[in-house]
């Protein structure tokens, strides 16, 4: 890469701003088709859906509740205002696929409850990385901000593991109808027409 060619990245203050200008709410996106769907879906086909959204719902319940600690470690008021908005974001997500559960999958129910019955479905690999990993991260950046190596795990292991292995995990799962890179919703069949409001969402909204 010459000079000319070098990346230039926001900071902090700019990717506030851009966060300003890009609401969304969860409780907007139109899942009135969903039902219907979702019952319509083959057995292997719903079954497998259901992995993939339990492992999402998942990974922002235990995102949202494991983020603080990054917050407190912030460098400065511009990054501090930028975590929160990343916190903001993990909640609102978190908020969708409680609500998809209330309203598509199972009957209402508080998010702890979609929370532990989705992970009846997972195996071990992600337990080990969502409910260890991730919380002794947190609790050692939590228990001192200050602690520079502590702020470096935690980052590591939320965008290194948890975004991208778990965005990796999810069209491997359907690996023997998937062509290299595709997504578990390309796969799915979100894309010809099943569930609109939940591949909407994640477009628009950046849903993990």
């Amino acid at each position: 890469m010459t000079q000319a060619q070098a990346v230039s990245l926001k900071d902090p203050a700019h990717l506030y701003l851009d966060w300003e200008h890009s609401h969304w709410a969860s409780q907007d996106v139109d899942l009135s088709r969903d039902p219907a769907d979702w019952a319509s879906l083959e057995v292997g086909e719903r079954d497998l859906l259901y992995f993939a959204l339990s492992s999402l719902m998942v990974a922002e319940e235990r995102i949202s509740t494991q983020f603080v600690g990054l917050v407190l470690a912030q460098d400065d008021e511009e990054e501090g205002s930028f975590l929160s908005t990343q916190l903001v974001d993990e909640v609102r997500h978190m908020q969708f696929y409680a609500r998809l559960q209330d309203e598509v999958i199972a009957d209402p129910a508080a998010i702890a409850s979609h929370g532990a019955r989705a992970r009846k479905v997972l195996g071990d690999a992600l337990e080990r990385v969502f409910d260890h990993a991730l919380v002794r991260a947190h609790d050692l950046l939590r228990l001192d901000p200050s602690d520079r190596e502590a702020k470096v795990r935690f980052v590591m292991i939320y965008h290194t593991v948890i975004r991208e292995q778990v965005n990796e995990l999810l069209p491997a799962v359907a690996e023997s109808s998937s062509p290299p890179g595709e997504g578990a919703w390309d796969v799915l069949g979100v894309e010809e027409g099943a569930l609109p409001s939940s591949r909407s969402a994640r477009s628009t909204a950046g849903l993990l």
